[in-house]
């Protein structure tokens, strides 16, 4: 039997990444599977649409399995939310067939991985820090008084964690979904 080409490098790209490009390659699968998952609810596809929310959820659910929130303090309990939120929107797409909701997962994901991907980047532009990008994330910025909580895996800075590096104009701000989050956490 021959592996899909694409299975081969995604194998291949696993097991030789580093614990950061990990992550990467989770934020990137799980989008890749929620835009699979737009097409098929648009499609009316109900078994693509399926197998995508499970491959996206699965893959929130790694994150949010390996998320570090002691040492994360504020910002890891904040991102451990938005997973919860995340994996919450994905259940609400799938049985009710939302496409809204996989959109805003996506935006939500999408933001995260600049984020994460920008902070690999200044990793790599300065090899001579020993740093993780989780910890390059964590970092206090230019200026800053107040200095960050210990970093965890996932750790994005403040006090715009998800603007920062963000060239959309119009970056997320968990603020928007707050009032969602609230309806269903309590």
């Amino acid at each position: 039997m021959t592996q899909n080409p694409e299975q081969v490098y995604l194998e291949s790209r696993v097991y030789t990444a580093t614990p950061e490009e990990l992550i990467q390659i989770l934020y990137e699968t799980a989008l890749d599977a929620i835009h699979r998952a737009i097409e098929a609810v648009e499609a009316g596809d109900i078994t693509a649409r399926a197998r995508a929310i499970t491959k996206a959820s699965s893959c929130v659910m790694e994150l949010a399995g390996s998320l570090n929130v002691e040492a994360g303090g504020e910002v890891g309990v904040r991102l451990a939310v938005l997973y919860e939120y995340l994996l919450h929107e994905l259940l609400e797409a799938n049985v009710h067939q939302r496409a809204a909701s996989l959109r805003d997962c996506d935006r939500v994901l999408r933001s995260l991985l600049e984020g994460w991907t920008a902070a690999i980047a200044q990793l790599e532009s300065n090899p001579a820090r020993s740093e993780s990008p989780a910890e390059r994330m964590a970092a206090p910025t230019a200026g800053a008084s107040e200095p960050e909580p210990a970093p965890s895996p996932f750790v994005v800075p403040k006090p715009d964690p998800f603007g920062a590096y963000s060239d959309d104009p119009d970056p997320f701000d968990i603020e928007t979904l707050e009032p969602a989050m609230n309806s269903w956490c309590g």
